[in-house]
């Protein structure tokens, strides 16, 4: 995979969402204080708040959240919320941080704690805090945030992650008894 390490950029403001409109209802309702750009087919949705990125997929999603910065929204609406912060969640919120960009995320997000705890981005309860907390989010918050996922973003990049699961599942097998 290829290394997205680069400068700390500057802080934008903005929020990012890889995510089809049609099955997220809040990507056309969007109305927070922060621009919301979103990465899905191209389609006409009359809301000063959103800019349409079309859909890119692979390297194209990686390098084009690059260029744009900001944070990235891992969020869902119900039905998918159950099933959604459990299976798919996860790999949005590793496509973010592998390129460096911190994240907003839900309370109840399996990943929360680990957000939380290694200052990987920010843990609201709602969409109105998302986009509150993504305007207001402050130079040096941004900073902090951007530096803690560099380094979560390179092991997610080198398959550490991934590497450490494996090894663990393999031991655990290993250490069953017979019979």
């Amino acid at each position: 995979m290829e290394d997205f390490s680069a400068a700390i950029p500057a802080n934008t403001h903005r929020l990012n969402f890889a995510g089809n409109p049609d099955k997220f209802a809040f990507v056309k309702e969007w109305s927070g204080e922060a621009k919301l750009h979103v990465y899905a087919a191209q389609r006409e949705l009359a809301n000063p708040n959103l800019v349409l990125m079309g859909w890119h997929d692979g390297i194209y999603l990686l390098n084009s959240l690059r260029q744009t910065w900001g944070l990235g929204l891992v969020w869902a609406d119900d039905p998918y919320m159950e099933t959604y912060t459990t299976m798919n969640a996860p790999h949005k919120l590793s496509t973010y941080l592998a390129v460096g960009m911190p994240v907003v995320v839900k309370n109840n997000l399996a990943q929360a704690e680990f957000i939380t705890q290694q200052k990987l981005g920010i843990c609201v309860d709602n969409l109105a805090e998302a986009a509150e907390k993504a305007a207001t989010i402050s130079d040096d918050e941004y900073t902090l945030m951007q530096r803690n996922v560099e380094r979560v973003g390179k092991l997610i990049q080198k398959g550490y992650f991934t590497k450490r699961a494996l090894i663990n599942a393999v031991m655990t097998a290993q250490l069953q008894p017979e019979g």
